[in-house]
């Protein structure tokens, strides 16, 4: 599904699509006398190039056929006089990456990988992916104007002074926002108000449990559900004043005493609350018995079947038999602190290694020009949408609309097998921008956009990009960061299901030191002290 790749880590006001006004990519007199070292390229209009070229670019894909029959990229190329030569990777698109750096056999572009930072950082500064600060300033008027408005994608994208990639961007609250769920038969059935506090939510669970609002006589009501535990341990973190600073930078957010330093959170006595609150539900049978073994399908499974009460999934992963009968709650839960904030919140910048420029290419500039279309309006609707009046339509208020032909297929496909057919999206880790209108996937259901407003009053003045480590540092956290990870996990699952009592909390925190916590906050404050420069 298109939201799959979303849930994917992280808040701005919410934008429409004129962000993009002034450098949608209309066809311009070309430029003549803008010429490059190694081709001549011009800085406006089409063709980029005035003979042609050809690029080698390596990319991801899922289930789209061959990009090089793609009509968005046939089309392109005789606007660009741009020829790609595409050679695709699925899911061993990691290993062939790794096999091509190590071998320095390189294409001229890497597009649609999950390259780490470090990875970003490292061949960045050893020459072998190209620097773009000067390309970027030049050759990219439609990113350069992303990044003067939304200030917080330099921020991310800046390692050690210089920028190695282009990202993937995100200008869509109902992406970035996630959401609780409830469900509003259920509610009505057994007569209660929506909830707006822990103990008001508490006690709606229990009526689902024991009032059988489903209606079929049976006692099979689950209460609360989700894909895994951190589905509904992440939904609480704001009733407890946890991840203040958004979802996208691991175990820390700011330090309520002191803002200038980190807080490792799940170290917090507020957490301690927070699972205390998770076992109570747990050993009442409130939440579903099967938790630390669900996953997408078992929930999607089980949503059919009109057994869930309450979730934090996306809407439309619940089946589309029960999927209208969920709203979002009013606001997010206030918690027995007087706590009430919205920190589950994904970042502008969800991937950045999404287009890497490498080294053997011999026309960096044209290849910037080239891939900045698809962050013009333009591109960005042909990356998302598809092919204008084929795929999708603009209506007369300005906004997009798929086409009946992916909605209701004449050969029985669905919408992702349609538009698989023309655009590269599906897979993530695109060089694009997302936005409420040009971005149809679950995260933009009704049920989402509804509550979208309901939960960003709520949401952090600031959110948090990724921090950017040097190599160094990565090398060092990487280890540590799993150790945690491990110990985390094994420990919370322990205190939710009560095989550990909470009399252990402290002598669990000091295993958290011993694993390596504060040498975690310390490298994480020194990438969050450069951030902030």
């Amino acid at each position: 599904m298109r939201g799959k790749k979303i849930i994917c880590v992280i808040v701005a006001a919410l934008m429409t699509i004129t962000v993009f006004t002034g450098c949608s990519g209309k066809d311009k007199e070309a430029d003549p006398k803008a010429t490059s070292d190694k081709s001549e390229v011009n800085l406006t209009g089409y063709p980029i190039v005035k003979e042609p070229i050809t690029l080698n670019i390596l990319s991801g894909k899922t289930d789209q056929p061959d990009f090089n029959e793609m009509p968005l990229f046939k089309d392109y190329e005789k606007k660009t006089n741009i020829h790609i030569n595409w050679t695709l990777a699925g899911d061993d698109i990691g290993e062939k990456v790794s096999i091509l750096l190590a071998t320095n056999d390189l294409p001229d572009v890497i597009m649609k990988n999950y390259f780490s930072d470090t990875d970003l950082v490292r061949y960045g500064s050893m020459g072998t992916f190209v620097g773009l600060n000067d390309l970027i300033d030049k050759y990219a008027p439609n990113y350069k104007k992303l990044q003067e408005q939304y200030p917080q994608i330099p921020k991310a994208m800046n390692m050690g002074g210089n920028e190695y990639s282009m990202p993937y961007i995100c200008l869509s609250d109902s992406v970035k926002i996630r959401k609780s769920y409830i469900n509003k038969k259920w509610l009505d059935a057994v007569g209660i108000k929506m909830p707006t506090t822990l103990d008001e939510y508490y006690e709606v669970l229990k009526a689902f449990k024991t009032k059988d609002p489903n209606g079929n006589g049976k006692n099979d009501e689950i209460p609360l559900g989700g894909t895994d535990i951190s589905s509904i341990t992440t939904s609480l973190y704001g009733a407890f004043g946890l991840m203040n600073r958004g979802a996208n930078n691991g175990y820390v957010d700011e330090d309520p005493k002191n803002p200038e330093k980190l807080r490792f959170y799940r170290a917090d006595d507020n957490m301690k609350q927070l699972l205390q609150y998770v076992n109570k539900l747990y050993k009442e049978g409130l939440i579903d018995k099967n938790i630390f073994t669900a996953n997408l399908n078992t929930f999607s499974a089980n949503g059919d079947k009109n057994v869930y009460g309450a979730h934090n999934i996306l809407p439309t992963f619940i089946g589309p038999k029960c999927q209208d009968d969920f709203v979002a709650l009013d606001a997010p839960l206030k918690g027995p602190n007087g706590d009430q904030i919205w920190g589950y919140v994904l970042g502008t910048v969800f991937t950045k290694g999404s287009f890497v420029i490498t080294k053997d290419n011999k026309y960096p500039e044209a290849t910037m020009r080239w891939v900045d279309y698809f962050y013009s309006e333009e591109g960005s609707n042909e990356f998302c949408l598809g092919q204008e009046g084929k795929t999708y339509t603009k209506t007369a208020d300005g906004k997009y609309e798929l086409t009946d032909y992916v909605t209701k297929n004449p050969d029985g496909l669905n919408l992702d097998q349609v538009l698989a057919k023309f655009t590269p999206y599906g897979g993530g880790a695109n060089p694009t921008v997302i936005t409420d209108d040009n971005f149809k996937g679950a995260e933009t259901y009704k049920t989402s956009m509804d509550g979208t407003p309901k939960f960003k009053k709520y949401v952090p003045d600031e959110i948090w990009e990724i921090f950017s480590l040097t190599p160094e540092e990565a090398e060092q956290f990487n280890g540590v960061a799993a150790d945690l990870q491990t110990l985390i996990t094994q420990s919370e699952a322990k205190f939710i299901t009560g095989e550990l009592p909470f009399s252990e909390w402290d002598n669990y925190v000091a295993k958290l030191k011993k694993a390596g916590m504060d040498e975690y906050v310390k490298i994480k404050q020194a990438a969050y002290d450069r951030y902030k420069k």
